[in-house]
């Protein structure tokens, strides 16, 4: 009910994200990542170095909130991914398992690589606000808040510590990749698109990842999750993984205005109205009216 998500059995990868509920300025559906816009695969190796981007998944079970597929080997064993999307909910949970690998896999293998690349198309009128307040955001455990590259310019960043979570962030909508130990490491980048191109795509976003791997076993399960949805400020503390800090509410004292003033209001008012321009207006003339005492004595 939340999100759309096509999954292609070519990578066993997200092909495509729609956001329900949602539209982009010129009232069309609003695609996160449009078809053929993800590029994500796993690179081990087993015997000889693999990337499951470039080979065929086999549908093993389905239905509208799960997936499961899985990539046999002539050795025995099989790589499998399996999606999870519950109702009500943005987040995509990802079990990738390696399952009866442990004699194919060699025991001195100690890590797996993640690449994630993803165009980002323009979702807004604007193409100077929407570009100002886009970016790719990175998280370390225990943190306030996370670090942030490419805030409406190309960056990119190498990360040697582990890392919990990054965000390729659209002005009002994120796709966040977690790792449920931590990856070990990470090539961040972000490349923006110019205001006339032909695609009306925004920005390029790539993440080489790096995750702790321990062969051995003979079913190895590894979970990522994948937030997939609007910016929204109690949406996105309800995981209570700290994406919400991705926002940028302001100094430490506007922060606190518009964490416990500015934010109920608007959702109070976005219950009875429906074109968040008016509840803007609303907003900025109900302020006016409450600082008007120290604006008329100054």
């Amino acid at each position: 009910d939340k999100v759309e998500i096509e999954i292609t059995t070519k990578g066993a990868q997200p092909y495509s994200v729609k956001i329900n509920d949602y539209k982009t300025y010129d009232s069309t559906d609003l695609y996160l990542i449009k078809p053929e816009m993800s590029q994500m695969g796993v690179s081990v190796f087993a015997g000889e170095n693999i990337n499951t981007k470039d080979l065929v998944f086999k549908v093993a079970e389905h239905n509208d909130s799960s997936i499961v597929m899985q990539l046999p080997f002539a050795q025995g064993g099989y790589i499998q991914q399996k999606y999870s999307l519950q109702q009500g909910s943005y987040m995509v949970q990802n079990e990738l398992s390696f399952v009866g690998m442990d004699n194919i896999i060699p025991r001195n293998v100690s890590m797996l690589d993640i690449d994630w690349s993803v165009i980002i198309p323009r979702l807004e009128k604007g193409y100077k606000n929407e570009k100002q307040y886009s970016k790719l955001d990175y998280y370390f455990t225990g943190d306030k808040k996370p670090e942030e590259i490419g805030r409406s310019k190309d960056a990119s960043e190498r990360v040697d510590t582990k890392m919990k979570w990054f965000a390729f962030q659209q002005q009002f909508f994120s796709a966040i990749m977690t790792s449920g130990s931590e990856f070990a490491s990470a090539d961040l980048a972000v490349k923006y698109y110019t205001e006339d191109d032909p695609s009306h795509n925004l920005m390029a976003c790539t993440a080489s990842l790096r995750s702790d791997f321990q062969p051995g076993s003979d079913n190895i399960v590894l979970d990522y999750d994948f937030y997939l949805g609007p910016n929204d400020y109690r949406t996105l503390k309800s995981y209570d993984l700290n994406y919400e800090k991705i926002i940028p509410l302001g100094g430490w004292l506007v922060g606190w205005f518009s964490r416990l003033v500015i934010i109920p209001c608007f959702d109070f008012l976005g219950k009875f109205i429906s074109n968040y321009g008016l509840v803007i207006l609303l907003m900025t003339l109900l302020i006016k009216l409450l600082i008007s005492p120290l604006t008329i004595k100054s």
